[in-house]
């Protein structure tokens, strides 16, 4: 009788063992990173009329013809559309 229950005993402390194994956590899935493309329209405007950079010769505000030569300008009013000419909001 005391073989039995030491063999019950062992057999109930190996299935106990065997059966608390634990969980391997899956792996991860990497995740591809999104690059999205950007593009800038711009509209040079000479008051009410569009700026045509071949054209050398501009009248000012006295009537006085003016050239550039180089340009600065700052962007302001901007948004983004998505493909669909969507306005994307923040």
């Amino acid at each position: 009788m005391k073989a039995l229950t030491k063999l019950t005993l062992f057999a109930a402390v190996a299935l106990a063992f065997t059966a608390c194994k634990k969980d391997e956590d899956p792996e991860p899935t990497p995740t591809t990173p999104v690059t999205p493309k950007i593009s800038l329209e711009f509209e040079f405007m000479n008051g009410p009329a569009q700026f045509d950079i071949n054209n050398n010769l501009l009248a000012d505000s006295a009537g006085r013809l003016v050239s550039f030569n180089k340009v600065r300008f700052f962007a302001s009013h901007t948004r983004l559309d998505d493909m669909g000419g969507n306005e994307l909001q923040n």
